[in-house]
């Protein structure tokens, strides 16, 4: 997983991604991910956000129905 297909499936910007973290990450902290890779517990939080992002897209088709 790279910082750009991070920001791709989540639809933001890195500094948008840094501000997703709390407590708040550097946007050099982030784009420092772009050149050594993203450690590993950003990633499992990464895989987090993007798990509780499907269940709400899941939850709305349930909403419509």
């Amino acid at each position: 997983m790279t910082l750009q297909e991070v920001c791709k499936e989540l639809e933001v910007t890195p500094n948008q991604l840094a501000e997703k973290f709390e407590p708040k990450l550097s946007r050099q902290a982030v784009f420092y991910w772009g050149q050594r890779g993203i450690p590993k517990l950003r990633q499992y939080e990464i895989k987090e956000m993007l798990d509780d992002r499907e269940r709400e897209n899941t939850s709305e088709v349930w909403k419509g129905l």
